[in-house]
């Protein structure tokens, strides 16, 4: 009997196969997000947008630890005779500080949003004084 596959299998070994072309190799645990992350940054805020299509809300996870965002999903789809699962991991290093308590994140038509609001006078650093 011949391995049966379906067509989400073929498209996994497809991204897969194009990302060793293009990268030498994996990105991590589990499949990266590859380009479909992007981050933008203004005086204020940093805003993350990841592309997570067919996951719920409750099967993403997003962290913040060490000024690095850290984005998660995971997906399981079974029929009754086979089952099916997808993850995705992504870290984003900030390069900044950001205010933890001032973050949020929203979730429409497949784009993860997280907006992280960066710490006052972080971008001047501190300034430290010169004893005698």
């Amino acid at each position: 009997m011949e391995p049966r596959y379906n067509s989400f299998e073929n498209m996994d070994r497809f991204v897969d196969q194009m990302r060793h072309s293009m990268f030498g190799g994996d990105r991590g645990v589990g499949r990266g997000f590859g380009d479909s992350v992007r981050v933008e940054r203004t005086d204020e805020a940093i805003v993350v947008f990841a592309d997570v299509p067919g996951f719920e809300p409750d099967e993403i996870g997003v962290r913040l630890h060490d000024d690095r965002l850290h984005i998660t999903a995971d997906h399981e789809a079974g029929d009754g005779h086979t089952a099916r699962h997808r993850s995705l991991r992504e870290t984003v290093s900030l390069g900044a500080a950001v205010d933890p308590e001032n973050t949020s994140a929203t979730y429409r038509n497949g784009v993860l949003e997280v907006r992280l609001l960066l710490e006052r006078d972080s971008h001047e650093g501190t300034k430290i004084e010169i004893g005698e």
